[in-house]
């Protein structure tokens, strides 16, 4: 299995950008309830935005994974994250 272990990719940021806007809203919960709305708001629009991008990278007329992340996650069980856009 070839691993790609340096880099981001987008793929895992696409995923993960929901997550992370989730956890700073989290811990700024003094905030007013406006900016936390508006918070989530620029969260949403973060991660469509990259969504926009891998869809524009997508190649519809290719099969399998696109956009496929591989890295070791505990290596001491063999256990990878691995992460990709299928077309279906």
């Amino acid at each position: 299995m070839q691993l790609e272990t340096t880099g981001v990719s987008l793929t895992s940021v696409t995923l993960f950008a929901p997550m992370v806007g989730f956890f700073i809203l989290l811990f700024l919960n003094k905030l007013s309830d406006e900016r936390i709305k508006w918070g989530a708001l620029i969260t949403s629009l973060i991660t469509l935005g990259f969504s926009i991008l891998l869809l524009a990278q997508f190649k519809s007329d290719e099969t399998g994974l696109q956009s496929e992340h591989i890295a070791e996650w505990i290596p001491t069980f063999g256990i990878y994250y691995h992460v990709g856009i299928d077309g279906i």
